[in-house]
């Protein structure tokens, strides 16, 4: 789509410069694009540049380091920047019969994120549920939709632990159960 009265008028890169601004913490070059200021768009591209390094260097640190259980696959990674969209990748190319779970350790907690796949959800996947239960077990919260759902949990002794395998164990029951239709 275009947006002909917009500074960036290809929609998709207008999203995409607004969600790096976001995502980069510079909501003032964001608001500025948003009130078609045309002096915020080398700023902006910079950021969408600046971002999509983030993702690759993310990336290039997360795929290496895909771990398994019986149900799940899952990544353990410090301070990174793009949990959604790692797990969102391994979930959708690398590994569609597993829901994948990241998790990322920052200075006070462990910040946690999960995708699954239609398919999935067709067989009985509930993410929100799944993270829910299990970010309680160790003091955490956590929810979202079935399909991707997010945590955060204390980053204390064997936490990490504890939720994964609270975490595999319940989308092994919920995989067993029969499969439902689509909403």
């Amino acid at each position: 789509y275009l947006l002909h009265h917009e500074v960036i008028p290809n929609a998709d890169d207008f999203v995409s410069a607004l969600h790096a601004c976001a995502r980069l913490n510079e909501t003032g070059l964001a608001l500025s694009l948003c009130l078609r200021d045309k002096k915020g768009v080398p700023h902006a591209a910079k950021a969408s540049v600046d971002y999509q390094r983030t993702l690759v260097k993310d990336m290039g640190l997360a795929l290496p380091g895909i771990m398994h259980r019986d149900h799940i696959k899952y990544i353990q990674l410090h301070d990174a920047e793009a949990t959604g969209v790692i797990a969102s990748t391994v979930t959708r190319f690398l590994h569609p019969d597993n829901p994948c779970i990241v998790l990322n350790e920052s200075d006070d907690r462990i910040k946690i994120s999960a995708r699954g796949t239609k398919s999935l959800i067709a067989r009985g996947l509930d993410l929100a549920e799944v993270l829910r239960v299990a970010a309680e077990t160790v003091g955490g919260r956590g929810g979202g939709h079935s399909i991707a759902s997010g945590a955060a949990i204390p980053k204390t002794g064997d936490a990490a632990d504890i939720f994964l395998a609270t975490a595999d164990s319940l989308v092994g029951e919920q995989l067993r159960e029969e499969p439902r239709d689509e909403p």
